[in-house]
């Protein structure tokens, strides 16, 4: 499909089969969800105007933004072969939703570049370029080819395996020569030749630099930056170092200065090598005009570009101002602050919509939660998220927090864990923070008690009615009454398995019970072979002699049991190739029976099984309201 005709890139109109069609200024993306006859879901993109009117259908399955051109890539899943299968087809559409051209399915294009668009021809697996009505300006010929930039675009001929640049008429202007070559940038390119970095200008000169360099970087404000082993440094157009390489990284310069990090610290530099704010902030980037976003202690504030606090960073997040007040998040709930940092609404809403204007602005107060039992229903407070009765107990959330109700609605748990881990039989671990910054997991029952007391570090699903359990001195194994069967000691466990469980010390394994006996003991020390009836001739001999005591002796547990089989592998010379064979639950080796490792994955805490039916959580979503700018509700 083919236009009639265009008027660049920047045009306001564009002539589709004799309409008119202005471009809009501004589109958003939307997403719908699609579900097949066979029950596989999709998602598709479009766009709508800021009004909220569909302009582009959401049939595609990604859409490039527009940014200041007219007209984009959309990329849709089409079938093929008789609907047997489906490929990727790419489009041009334009901002008025109009499809410009079909691309065919071998050309893979990227975005748009100067009026050209650079394609990849899967079918001679070579790049070329093609106009915008169709029509190709060079055929799939290079071995690999960047973008039009400048009105040149370097390329790589197949045949000695060399860059150069040519025109937009596909003329070759600068001959094939460099080992690297990447787009123009102000007037100039960086390209490699015989192992050193230049700055190529349009004309083919090469401008020597001073960096001893591994990678050389586009200019951008008439800056480039570099790297060696050294760190990151920048150069002028000139090629003469400014900063030589000192800094873990260094990002693009933009209005004159650039985020640099040093000893894993970010702060700000300028295009003279001038720090203008000191490395002391986890991250800091680029807000607006005026202020920098900067993280500490993983929370978020704002600087100013002299490096002065603006708002604390005592957020979660923040978003841009609006006539004088940012959106500030705390505990999962929106707020506003001002230029001064002062927290002028508090944070306690459960979200916004756009900004400020003329003093108000739409906020959604936070959800109201009920359980409804019977005929009867409580009212509880206002929590952020309250999950299912699952068991006699439902776990609620208040900031970042979980905590336990019991069958009443009352608090048999006040909130103090920031991971839940559900288990059959509603066993709940929960992981619980330190005050020395570490957390520790508990477990909590089916009626919402707390059976242990946060002491473990790590921990695994419940499986055959018992859980790994670690702490500083190893791993061990708990029931579901909470008690310790087996003491933590263990550097390695594997899930019970037929009343079996592998366990390893060293490089040693075994296997226990679940009372903690060991049914297949592991290798401690050397048998005394001196009083066997028949001396060991050979290391053959010694090995079966020991795995009469110590079965396990020299092997390591693939998989675990499945019935009355486990697998091991077996790491004595005799056997070199390490292949999974098979150990009976007595601890016999079957090295003449080969088998497939076989793993037993934890028991699965099913929902619509745990769920307890006579007491349903209902969710009552909050009310959105208009406030102003003191945060005093209104019409």
């Amino acid at each position: 499909m083919k236009a009639i005709y265009f008027i660049g890139l920047s045009g306001l109109f564009f002539q589709l089969f004799g309409s008119p069609l202005k471009a809009q200024t501004e589109l958003f993306k939307f997403q719908i969800e699609k579900t097949s006859n066979d029950g596989q879901v999709s998602f598709y993109e479009g766009m709508t105007n800021a009004e909220g009117e569909v302009i582009v259908p959401a049939e595609y399955d990604y859409i490039w933004q527009f940014n200041k051109d007219t007209i984009t890539l959309a990329r849709k899943r089409q079938p093929i072969l008789g609907g047997k299968l489906f490929g990727m087809q790419y489009q041009l559409i334009t901002q008025g939703g109009f499809l410009l051209y079909e691309f065919p399915y071998h050309l893979i294009p990227e975005p748009l570049s100067e009026g050209t668009i650079r394609v990849f021809d899967a079918q001679t697996e070579k790049f070329g370029y093609i106009e915008l009505d169709g029509d190709r300006i060079t055929k799939s010929k290079f071995q690999n080819a960047r973008d039009f930039k400048d009105g040149l675009a370097a390329v790589l001929d197949p045949k000695n395996m060399l860059w150069g640049f040519i025109d937009i008429k596909g003329k070759l202007v600068i001959p094939y020569q460099f080992d690297e070559a990447f787009s123009f940038s102000e007037g100039l390119a960086v390209v490699k030749k015989n192992g050193t970095f230049y700055f190529c200008a349009k004309n083919g000169t090469t401008i020597p630099l001073q960096a001893k360099a591994d990678q050389v970087f586009d200019l951008r404000e008439s800056i480039s930056i570099f790297n060696n082993e050294k760190g990151y440094g920048f150069l002028n157009k000139s090629g003469q170092i400014v900063l030589d390489a000192k800094y873990a990284f260094l990002d693009n310069f933009e209005n004159g200065i650039a985020v640099f990090v040093e000893n894993n610290q970010a702060g700000i530099i300028d295009n003279a090598g001038k720090v203008l704010i000191e490395a002391r902030y986890e991250e800091i980037f680029r807000f607006d005009q005026k202020h920098y976003l900067i993280q500490q202690n993983g929370l978020k504030g704002l600087i100013n570009t002299a490096g002065e606090s603006v708002i604390p960073a005592s957020y979660s997040a923040i978003d841009y101002f609006s006539e004088g007040l940012a959106p500030v998040m705390k505990s999962g709930k929106w707020g506003f602050a001002d230029t001064k940092g002062e927290e002028i609404i508090p944070c306690q809403f459960a979200e916004y919509s756009g900004g400020f204007q003329e003093g108000k602005i739409n906020v959604r107060m936070g959800d109201q939660w009920k359980i409804l039992y019977g005929k009867d229903t409580i009212l509880l407070p206002q929590y952020d998220e309250v999950l299912p009765y699952y068991g006699y107990t439902a776990a609620f959330r208040k900031e970042n927090l979980w905590g336990f109700l019991n069958m009443e609605g009352e608090e048999s748990i006040e909130p103090k864990y920031d991971e839940l881990i559900y288990n059959k039989g509603s066993l709940v671990f929960g992981k619980c923070p330190q005050p020395d910054g570490s957390s520790k997991f508990a477990l909590i029952n089916a009626y919402g008690k707390e059976i242990i007391e946060p002491k473990y570090a790590e921990v695994v699903r419940f499986t055959e009615g018992f859980a790994a359990v670690k702490t500083e001195k190893g791993w061990g194994f708990i029931n579901e009454n909470g008690s310790e069967i087996v003491v933590p000691q263990f550097d390695e466990v594997r899930n019970f398995s037929s009343g079996r469980a592998a366990v390893r010390k060293g490089e040693n394994w075994g296997f226990i019970s679940g009372n903690g006996h060991e049914l297949i003991p592991m290798f401690t020390t050397f048998p005394d072979l001196s009083d066997a009836e028949k001396k060991p001739e050979s290391y053959a001999d010694s090995l079966q002699l020991i795995r009469e005591v110590f079965p396990l002796y020299q092997t390591v547990v693939v998989g675990d049991f499945n019935g009355s089989i486990a697998c091991v592998e077996d790491l004595t010379a005799e056997n070199d190739a390490q292949s999974a064979i098979a150990v009976s639950k007595t601890g016999r080796i079957m090295e003449h029976m080969i088998t497939e490792p076989f793993q037993r994955f934890a028991d699965q805490f099913v929902t619509d099984q745990e769920m307890n039916p006579t007491h349903q959580i209902f969710k009552i979503p909050g009310n959105w309201i208009t406030i102003n700018n003191s945060g005093q509700s209104g019409e």
